[in-house]
């Protein structure tokens, strides 16, 4: 075969490698244009300079844009050299002066709605199993705020039982009687004037359970203002406020029979009716079988609802409150399993319960065991009451009076005619 030597001297064949040397030098190109572009964008300090600095990231949202913001910084100038590495570009006097990735991180923080000064208001016990979660849950506070009043816990976040927080003062929570936390009895108090309504009633008929009329809710009103609690003031002579007559009956030394005769509508109208002062419900999830504060809180409720307070001493009421709640206050039944034994998640069911929400076997809850039908009949707020020291104590006593009569007949029978009392 004959080859003209000139003629491929002047027109060469096209090397193989032509195209990817032409992708080469047009990466090095892009490179370079990269990095000129980059040394135009400011400093991480500059760009940060516009961040507020109030706290570090708390939330898993707030972790995850810290995250995404350094990465959106990083991201050119990590491209820009990995290129450069690959392709054999050369940075150049671009980056001669600075380079991204040997400058000292700064610091990100999170911007958030935290108030510069929060006025502080009362204190809050922690409870074993509490967190700052559900204290702020419960409250209706932020955990920004807590760190705020609590220098001790703004960088650990840690708290345990028995410490004391300081809340914001819009919250209103229930007030310590003395320092150890036990419930003082409320003394009889005058009320101090007579009771213009009943004073003029000119018939004043007998009232007892089943009765109706506006002569009923007339007595309701007297009572709930003497500080016993008979219940939505509906004219319906009920359970409730057969119980609250028993109760002022007794705190004024009348015959305790829970009817509103004569004697009783006297003492009524008169100036010097003694009434219950105002309880103070305290801060305390435990109230052991058989120990003081334990009686104290019993004596209280039976003097409340007009039952024996030797009652609250008796050894059949310690079985019953060791074998149903242990002394736990608003401690849901066994049948919600791990609810059962968290003691952060109470208060979700005690939510779910005041909604009429019952989601395990049995709807029991608090000091008595009481089912939901029973709270709603016993409780003297009804469901509200949940979660509530007296108002659990008030249900159990009144549950027991009408069902057995009896601390010590309801143990008796306990677990014989059906599951508890």
């Amino acid at each position: 075969m004959y080859i003209n030597r000139r003629t491929a001297r002047q027109n060469p064949s096209p090397s193989p490698f032509a195209p990817v040397l032409t992708l080469v030098q047009r990466a090095r190109g892009q490179v370079t244009q990269a990095v000129e572009a980059l040394s135009k964008i400011p400093s991480p300090t500059t760009w940060l300079s516009s961040f507020k600095v109030e706290r570090a990231p708390e939330t898993q949202a707030e972790k995850a844009q810290v995250s995404l913001q350094t990465h959106r910084r990083h991201a050119p100038a990590v491209a820009a050299v990995l290129l450069s590495v690959l392709l054999g570009a050369s940075v150049g006097n671009a980056t001669e002066n600075r380079n991204p990735l040997s400058e000292p991180r700064p610091a990100i923080t999170v911007v958030a709605d935290v108030p510069a000064e929060v006025e502080a208001g009362p204190s809050h016990i922690v409870r074993r199993g509490e967190s700052l979660w559900t204290i702020g849950k419960r409250l209706k506070v932020t955990e920004s705020e807590l760190r705020l009043l609590n220098p001790e816990i703004k960088q650990s976040g840690l708290i345990f039982p028995g410490q004391e927080l300081k809340l914001p003062s819009r919250v209103k929570v229930p007030v310590k009687v003395s320092e150890r936390g036990a419930i003082v009895p409320a003394p009889a108090v005058a009320s101090g004037a007579a009771y213009g309504p009943i004073d003029e009633l000119a018939d004043r008929p007998t009232l007892r359970v089943r009765s109706r009329g506006p002569e009923v809710a007339m007595v309701e009103h007297r009572l709930a203002d003497l500080g016993f609690s008979t219940g939505p003031a509906d004219g319906i002579f009920d359970g409730k406020m057969r119980r609250a007559v028993r109760a002022f009956q007794m705190a004024n030394e009348l015959p305790v029979d829970g009817i509103v005769g004569p004697i009783t509508w006297e003492k009524l109208a008169a100036a010097d009716a003694l009434g219950l002062a105002p309880y103070v419900p305290v801060e305390q999830a435990r109230f052991r079988p058989g120990a003081a504060d334990t009686i104290t809180l019993f004596t209280e409720a039976a003097r409340r609802i007009g039952v024996p307070e030797d009652w609250a001493r008796s050894s059949a009421l310690r079985n019953l409150l060791d074998s149903e709640s242990d002394g736990w206050v608003g401690r849901p039944n066994y049948t919600y399993g791990a609810r059962h034994r968290d003691h952060a998640r109470w208060d979700e069911v005690h939510d779910e319960l005041r909604r009429g929400r019952i989601t395990a076997d049995s709807s029991a809850t608090g000091l008595g065991q009481l089912l939901l039908r029973n709270v709603d009949e016993y409780y003297p707020s009804g469901r509200a009451g949940i979660g509530d020291p007296l108002e659990e104590a008030i249900g159990m006593l009144a549950y027991i009076e009408d069902r057995y009569g009896s601390p010590q007949r309801a143990w008796h029978l306990y677990n014989r005619l059906h599951e508890g009392y």
